[in-house]
């Protein structure tokens, strides 16, 4: 399974495809920060290479410029100028198709620093989660941008300066940024909400793959876990998505792979074994499938 990065490794990660120059909050290349630390930055222009990850803390992106796509867990959307979204600890998420002018905003926290406001663990638990089913993104109108880029200018200039009630300060920017996203998310309540039965399948099968991709491959396995008949999943997922049912279980082992090949040192064989192909050249041949290259020349070309 792809391992938790933390806020550090998120920053090591930032750094790998960042110049050291001044940028838009936090300074990347402090080697001060901590994962405990609340952490704002700029991109500068640039994006990440696409490669999945899974982080153990919040992130929430403001788009100023440009385009590109995410995917977040089963959730695949544009990014565009003018918007918010947020990944939650635990989930995947990749970045490609950038433009050259993509540039964005970035705020990495724990939710130990909303947590020490004292708020009740009801409200909090409410604050902070929202239905998995719901893309966590949406668009900006002019007065909405305008309180969202005060908040993360606020936060922003909390965290470059230090002085007594510092943590508190940046601890109820963060507390009133979320609570207008939760509101703003639970307005725009995506169509994959799970409002029929076709919709309901699809998550259901997602989620199944997320939890067993490594041991069941075939389309069959989740069928019978799904207590229905393969046709009808096959049927189902390909009216919905336009993608036949096996290509969710291959996109989640080509993530997986992805992950291993670029954050890990392990061996070809390794990755072959802890993925469950049963020979290297089968798993070879799988991942050229999708990717258009072996594991070899994947794991040169990222180096």
């Amino acid at each position: 399974m792809i391992p938790f990065q933390t806020i550090t490794k998120s920053l090591q990660l930032y750094q790998s495809f960042h110049a050291p120059q001044p940028t838009f909050g936090t300074d990347i290349f402090n080697d001060a920060i901590t994962d405990d630390d609340v952490v704002i930055l700029s991109n500068n222009g640039e994006g990440n290479k696409g490669v999945p990850m899974r982080c153990d803390h919040f992130i929430v992106i403001m788009c100023l410029r440009g385009s590109a796509f995410r995917r977040v867990n089963h959730h695949n959307f544009s990014i565009n100028a003018n918007s918010i979204h947020i990944i939650k600890p635990g989930q995947i998420a990749s970045l490609s198709n950038i433009s050259s002018d993509f540039e964005i905003q970035v705020l990495l926290f724990h939710q130990d620093h909303i947590q020490k406001l004292g708020i009740q663990f009801e409200v909090l638990d409410k604050l902070l989660s929202y239905n998995e089913s719901c893309i966590p993104y949406f668009e900006l109108e002019s007065d909405s941008l305008r309180i969202y880029t005060q908040l993360f200018q606020q936060i922003e200039s909390e965290v470059k300066h230090q002085h007594l009630f510092k943590g508190n300060i940046i601890n109820g920017h963060l507390l009133a940024l979320m609570g207008h996203i939760k509101s703003r998310l639970y307005l725009n309540k995506s169509l994959e909400e799970g409002t029929n039965s076709q919709q309901n399948l699809f998550l259901s099968y997602k989620k199944l793959i997320e939890i067993h991709f490594i041991e069941k491959k075939t389309v069959q396995e989740y069928a019978d876990l799904l207590a229905i008949t393969p046709k009808h999943l096959s049927e189902t997922i390909k009216q919905l998505t336009g993608q036949r049912a096996l290509y969710f279980i291959h996109e989640r082992l080509i993530n997986e792979a992805e992950y291993l090949l670029t954050y890990t040192r392990e061996s070809i064989s390794q990755i072959t074994y802890a993925l469950n192909f049963d020979t290297v050249s089968h798993f070879g041949r799988f991942f050229k499938k999708y990717k258009e290259i072996t594991p070899v020349e994947y794991r040169k070309r990222i180096i």
